[in-house]
């Protein structure tokens, strides 16, 4: 009786070592769903660089040029009481990919001070005070990355010129998604900033001639916001989906913002009022854009609501242009403009200044973001809301 246990034994221990065997040849390939993310990468320690020659100290491959950047990649650094990659005064090439970054709600994720010529993407970065922190930095690009738990922001930009932010996964920041202050000529686009808390998913502080295009900013105070008390003028807001924000309006320009281009955006279930956009400025210009509270009358059948809709504020601007449907194309009365770079901007349709004379270039009459999936489920309440707080500046 005995050895016939024995061999009932014998026979499930050797099927069951067969099993994981097996297992282990159908996901030697895809182990994450058994693994947790940070598991995948390599530990390390903080990592500080102060001078092009760091990056071969600390042994990173590449040579620093354009096609052979230094890499930083593959790493998981955690647990730090100190910010996580802090880098000043380089101007080599460099890149940092594929990194899992968990930091500490006081100190920056990545760090940048004085640095040109990087590449930050598909990393994810959690639980810092600024995920991403740019000083006086410039030719930078930030794409791809999963950045959450922001005790401040998910991407900050101070004094920073000419960098592009693109195509990240912003949420939960305590105050902004992405802010800029006292910064110039810098893409923002394509980029979904959702459920932020104080301030609003992309926020400029004396901050001219950026464009912030194609983002879908969501559930949070404000959409967009222009404020400071200096210069703030000639940026262009086009083609965002800016919906469901609970605090405030879609889009707020203080009495500093000036020379802006709101343009074809989709503006949906802000609960500022009476208007979901807010307009203390000067020369500011909104127009074709989709506000969900205003699509009728339409008599001629032209995609345009006859009536314009009114922009709350002391200026009493206006769209002339209202959209009755975000995949309504309109004529177009726009003008383009060349400069002596090369570069086409779209401008306002009664002038022939420049808006963004080196940025990237808008297409005029681009197609409108379609809503898709953005607050299926919410119910827009049209009872009247109180207005927003001040905002406080940000130094």
């Amino acid at each position: 009786m005995k050895g016939k246990w024995y061999q009932i034994f014998i026979l499930l221990s050797f099927i069951l070592c067969i099993i994981a065997w097996n297992q282990n040849l159908t996901y030697q390939g895809n182990l994450s769903p058994f693994l947790t993310k940070a598991s995948l990468y390599v530990e390390h320690n903080p990592i500080e660089i102060f001078f092009n020659g760091d990056f071969d100290t600390l042994g990173f491959s590449g040579s620093g040029t354009v096609d052979e950047p230094y890499l930083i990649e593959n790493l998981n650094i955690s647990g730090a009481t100190t910010g996580l990659i802090y880098i000043r005064d380089t101007t080599v090439h460099f890149t940092i990919q594929n990194c899992f970054l968990n930091g500490t709600d006081d100190e920056p994720g990545i760090f940048f001070q004085r640095v040109k010529h990087c590449t930050i993407i598909n990393n994810t970065i959690n639980n810092s005070r600024i995920s991403v922190r740019l000083d006086s930095s410039s030719d930078i690009t930030v794409s791809n990355n999963s950045i959450s738990h922001s005790n401040a922001y998910g991407v900050g930009l101070s004094k920073c010129d000419k960098n592009i932010i693109s195509n990240n996964s912003i949420s939960y920041s305590e105050m902004a998604g992405i802010a800029l202050g006292e910064s110039y000529y810098n893409l923002i686009t394509n980029n979904i900033v959702t459920h932020y808390h104080t301030v609003s998913g992309i926020d400029l502080y004396n901050s001219s001639k950026n464009n912030i295009t194609k983002n879908s900013i969501s559930h949070g105070c404000h959409g967009i916001t222009l404020n400071g008390d200096g210069n703030n003028s000639r940026n262009i807001i086009s083609s965002n989906i800016i919906s469901y924000n609970d605090g405030g309006w879609g889009i707020h320009l203080d009495e500093n913002a000036t020379n802006t281009l709101v343009r074809r955006n989709s503006v949906v279930g802000n609960t500022g009022y009476p208007s979901q956009a807010n307009d203390d400025g000067v020369n500011n210009t909104f127009e074709y854009n989709y506000w969900d509270d205003w699509t009728s009358p339409d008599n001629d059948g032209n995609g345009i609501v006859d009536d314009p809709y009114s922009i709350q504020g002391i200026v009493n601007n206006q769209d002339d242009y209202p959209l009755t449907s975000p995949n309504t194309q309109p004529f177009s009365t726009s003008t383009t403009d060349t400069t002596t770079t090369g570069t086409t901007v779209e401008t306002v349709p009664t002038t022939t200044d420049t808006f963004m004379e080196t940025t990237p270039t808008i297409t005029p009459l681009d197609p409108l973001p379609i809503l898709v999936g953005i607050g299926a489920s919410v119910i827009i309440r049209l009872n009247p809301r109180k207005k927003n707080t001040k905002i406080e500046n940000k130094k």
